[in-house]
């Protein structure tokens, strides 16, 4: 295994998805999370998001917070691992271009009954 923490946090995503009932060849829409200081490089970071044809909204972190969250999802991608780092290190890429901080990604896992899973 990687010494990487963000390919350690990101493969141990991917088995809880697998325990959790998804496929390794899974395809879903991604959350993701980013924080920036300054809101031009908010709304910078958000159009291009939108323009990967990302849903993607900015707003305040917390009321009376100067920090200003960006979130939103993508279109349906692909979850393997190599495939989720790639796109994880991308995300890590853009926000550095825009001053902003990567804050990490979720997706739904249709569970069903898991009760009997292993």
């Amino acid at each position: 295994m990687s010494s990487n923490p963000r390919e350690k946090a990101l493969t141990r995503s991917i088995e809880l998805r697998k325990i959790l009932g998804a496929k390794a060849d899974d395809t879903c829409e991604v959350d993701f999370f980013f924080y920036a200081d300054q809101i031009d490089d908010a709304l910078d970071l958000m159009n291009t998001l939108r323009k990967m044809n990302y849903i993607a909204e900015c707003h305040r972190s917390d009321k009376g917070s100067e920090n200003f969250l960006i979130t939103g999802n993508t279109p349906l991608m692909n979850m393997q691992s190599n495939e989720m780092l790639s796109w994880s290190n991308h995300m890590d890429d853009l926000a550095a271009e825009f001053n902003c901080k990567f804050d990490g990604w979720g997706a739904l896992v249709e569970t069903g009954d898991i009760s009997n899973k292993k």
